[in-house]
């Protein structure tokens, strides 16, 4: 593994400044190709050009040469060890990501969530009290956890969060001011920030809920 020093255009082999310009394109386009600065649309036109100019192509391929050369020349042999510790932090970034959740969307379904919610010990004790939490995950995306209510919740309001519900089991009525909204099982529901709500649970089984805290 190498680290290679960046060029300049001063660095370009003097090829580049004995030869002309080259039908619309100029000495500086073709070393700014060869030095990948151009936008994707431009360097398609120098490609096209080349392709039908050969002694183009033939400057492009000089100075592409001359540009490895110069890369190796100047390259920097990196400290023992640097690879590994860099392929450490990029299987561990794998690694976090593959363990988050993913955000709570109109569209999302607890099938979503089984890797977290179907895990062993994700389940309600036969001795829980009226309200029943465990969480799962809280990092930067929020909080989330599974929980079960029996009855409901009393009225709470979040000021610094917005608190989304994916219904699993049962159903309920979320209440704010003057509304009333009947989920069941597969529904999503947000509460906005601070807006008082309660949660009234409607079916015969606790009603069950994946939870989920965004931060506002």
């Amino acid at each position: 593994m190498c680290i290679l020093a960046r060029s300049t255009p001063k660095e370009l082999p003097t090829l580049a400044e004995r030869m002309p310009e080259q039908g619309d394109l100029s000495m500086d386009r073709i070393e700014r190709y060869v030095l990948g600065e151009l936008s994707g649309r431009e360097a398609r036109e120098v490609e096209a050009a080349a392709s039908a100019d050969a002694a183009l192509r033939s400057l492009l391929d000089e100075l592409q040469g001359g540009m490895e050369r110069l890369a190796l020349m100047n390259a920097v042999v990196p400290p023992p060890g640097i690879k590994q510790r860099v392929l450490d932090v990029v299987e561990r970034q794998a690694r976090e990501g593959a363990s988050r959740p993913p955000v709570m969307h109109a569209g999302s379904t607890a099938a979503d969530f089984a890797p977290w919610i179907d895990r062993p010990g994700m389940v309600r004790p036969p001795d829980a009290g009226d309200i029943h939490v465990i969480p799962f995950a809280d990092n930067s995306d929020g909080a989330s956890a599974l929980v079960w209510l029996v009855s409901g919740s009393p009225e709470e309001t979040h000021t610094d969060c917005i608190e989304k519900f994916l219904i699993v089991e049962g159903s309920c009525h979320i209440a704010f001011g003057q509304n009333v909204h009947v989920l069941e099982a597969g529904d999503v529901f947000s509460i906005p920030l601070y807006t008082a709500h309660t949660v009234k649970v409607t079916s015969a089984v606790p009603c069950k809920i994946i939870l989920q805290r965004i931060a506002a």
